[in-house]
């Protein structure tokens, strides 16, 4: 597979996780005291093993860079957090932590950036 293809599976596969990952990540901060926390964590270290995969292209050099990352898991869902779940779990008065958010996925993207 060559240099250009192996890029396009990467970001393929960065589209295709990137709503999941966010709707973990910020599961673990709105509901950070729910017997699933560590569940969720494991989910979220899953995604992040699987586009480490797709993170070193041909040669060895790197399909991602954290401006990309960023990019497709927060800036471009920014507008519209997935947070679908609150309703499933009976969150009421949702106070969300941007920050803390921020951190957790800052946390994400140097774990794949660092693998290689």
């Amino acid at each position: 597979m060559n240099a250009v293809r192996r890029r396009n599976t990467a970001i393929d596969k960065l589209e295709e996780f990137r709503v999941i990952i966010l709707e973990h990540i910020l599961k673990t901060v709105l509901l950070s005291k729910h017997e699933a926390v560590a569940h969720w964590k494991k989910e979220i270290l899953s995604y992040q093993t699987r586009l480490i995969r797709y993170h070193k292209g041909k040669g060895g050099k790197a399909n991602f860079t954290k401006a990309i990352l960023w990019e497709y898991l927060w800036e471009d869902q920014i507008d519209e957090l997935p947070l679908g779940f609150i309703e499933d779990y009976k969150v009421k008065n949702v106070q969300l932590n941007i920050d803390e958010v921020k951190r957790k996925l800052t946390i994400f993207i140097d774990g794949i950036l660092k693998s290689g």
